[in-house]
């Protein structure tokens, strides 16, 4: 299954100073432990975090995306997100959140209309699989912005203000 998205009325700047924070805290942590594992850390000519990457996270900052992976891919399961800057014309969300959901394999080969042949999926067990990631993907984001102590910042919406 190709990534997954979701929306959030978190605004792009939001999820930016709350990931800025978090890379900061990370980072400072493997300065002082001298960690001996994998740790690069990259800062703009502005003064913000453009990458910071230890054994258990890794953040990456773009002009409007970010991304933030908890975990290795290389030792087992990893946690990521993508978060892009996405003002939506059919909602008042802010931002785009995609995530990766691996496909459940039923078992068994078949070929395409090339006569490639595919692993068979199991569609409905994988669309349990991708509703699930996005719980957490959720859990996470909420745990991260409550912590933080920060709440949505709702955009501008016609509709609310020609009801007030």
């Amino acid at each position: 299954m190709p990534n997954q998205t979701t929306r959030s009325h978190f605004s792009f700047a939001q999820f930016c100073h709350v990931f800025q924070q978090m890379a900061h805290k990370v980072a400072m942590e493997a300065v002082e432990k001298r960690d001996q594992g994998r740790t690069r850390i990259i800062i703009d000519s502005s003064g913000e975090f453009a990458d910071v990457e230890t054994e258990q996270w890794h953040f990456k900052f773009y002009a409007k995306h970010l991304s933030v992976m908890k975990g290795s891919w290389n030792r087992g399961p990893a946690f990521s997100v993508d978060i892009e800057d996405k003002n939506y014309t059919t909602s008042n969300h802010s931002t785009r959140l995609a995530f990766y959901v691996q496909d459940v394999q039923a078992g068994g080969w078949e070929k395409d209309d090339y006569g490639i042949l595919h692993a068979v999926i199991d569609k409905e067990k994988t669309k349990q699989a991708a509703n699930e990631k996005e719980r957490k993907v959720m859990a996470f984001i909420d745990k991260v912005m409550a912590d933080a102590g920060i709440k949505p910042v709702p955009r501008f919406s016609l509709a609310a203000h020609a009801a007030a």
